[in-house]
């Protein structure tokens, strides 16, 4: 529940600052899918996210690390869109 909450506070922040960004259809756009994502976790299921978060640890370091590296661009990108 605290990842769905997380993620609906987020879906709002980006939402209401959007038109302030230099990319407020991005900005929006993520507000939006964060919200979308919110609301999808309870209707997957306890036991359908436990075997996602599952078969993401078996990956490997590589893997992961790739997509550690997207998170933190994912952060730069929103550092330039709102400053």
């Amino acid at each position: 529940y605290l990842a769905m909450v997380v993620r609906v506070v987020l879906g709002i922040l980006f939402l209401a600052a959007a038109s302030s960004t230099r990319f407020p259809w991005t900005v929006g756009a993520l507000g939006i899918v964060s919200l979308a994502a919110a609301v999808s976790m309870p209707l997957l299921g306890y036991d359908r996210v436990r075997k996602f978060i599952d078969w993401w640890l078996e990956r490997g370091d590589a893997f992961v690390r790739a997509w550690a590296l997207v998170a933190c661009l994912f952060g730069a990108f929103l550092i330039y869109a709102v400053v």
